[in-house]
């Protein structure tokens, strides 16, 4: 699924829409009073291992903040409920897409509507 990921970044992806993707992800973790700071030279299989980690952690011992979270990055909340069915790594490899997707959309619209 690792790969999956990747291709993903690495096909909708410019060098400066992938580095706003990390600042968007490291203001939407400070938003959320989370202390998780991802580095902007972070590679895209270093970023999918820690996002990982982190959501792993997350589910596992602060849920609460999990949902916030989520609430912040703006993902849908029947998406979350469709996901929740199956194992652990399962579920957090399709919340890792959802994610990408949805800061990848943001990232992307802030870039394309900034030069109006």
């Amino acid at each position: 699924m690792l790969e999956a990921h990747i291709n993903l970044i690495d096909r909708q992806i410019t060098v400066k829409l992938y580095n706003d993707l990390i600042k968007q992800l490291n203001k939407d973790f400070l938003l959320s009073a989370i202390d998780f700071n991802l580095p902007l030279n972070c590679k895209p299989n270093k970023l999918i291992k820690d996002l990982t980690m982190l959501f792993q952690n997350m589910i596992v011992k602060d849920y609460q903040k999990f949902n916030q979270l989520m609430y912040v990055l703006d993902i849908p909340e029947n998406k979350l409920v469709s996901l929740k069915e199956g194992q652990l790594d399962i579920v957090i490899d399709r919340i890792i897409r959802l994610v990408l997707e949805r800061v990848l959309q943001k990232v992307y619209l802030k870039q394309k509507f900034s030069n109006l």
